[in-house]
């Protein structure tokens, strides 16, 4: 599960002469996406256990839904059919990511950190995430994934 939200200036109906559109900060447009995401990954770690090579690769891959609106002000915008922005896209996601496993840094702590509280490894994390929800590829769903670039601590109990 994971959340996205973004504001903008709302664009003037009407193009000015040179066809460009312009922004008025009389209205403010809030655009929010919660994803939420059923994943199956792997990790390679023979290499860190048998040869401790720190180097861990892995990817997942799944299912996910975009639960997706937006507000006008304080209230869902509407259209001119007086439909509320807001509704779902279906989709497929792939992460792939590379952790770098911190036990080398000094072996005698992360045997003692595994003793003491159970935390097996420890891990800085790099992962690039495709989110494609477009409904599959239909014309009648609004297409909100996108690509995103992931850095993080990693805990393995």
């Amino acid at each position: 599960v994971g959340f996205f939200g973004d504001r903008a200036d709302a664009l003037i109906d009407e193009p000015v002469e040179d066809g460009e559109r312009v922004r008025t900060s009389a209205d403010r447009i809030r655009f929010n996406v919660i994803p939420i995401t059923v994943l199956l990954g792997y990790r390679f770690e023979l290499l860190a256990d048998r040869f401790r090579v720190p180097l861990v690769p892995y990817a997942r891959g799944g299912v996910a839904y975009g639960f997706w609106w937006e507000k006008k002000g304080s209230k869902l915008a509407v259209n001119e059919a007086g439909v509320k922005a807001r509704g779902g896209s279906v989709g497929w996601q792939v992460n792939l990511g590379l952790m770098l496993r911190l036990d080398f840094i000094e072996r005698g702590t992360a045997v003692d950190l595994d003793r003491l509280t159970g935390i097996n490894h420890t891990y800085v994390f790099g992962e690039w995430q495709f989110s494609h929800l477009d409904g599959f590829g239909s014309d009648k769903a609004m297409p909100v994934g996108d690509d995103t670039f992931l850095i993080g601590l990693a805990f393995e109990f």
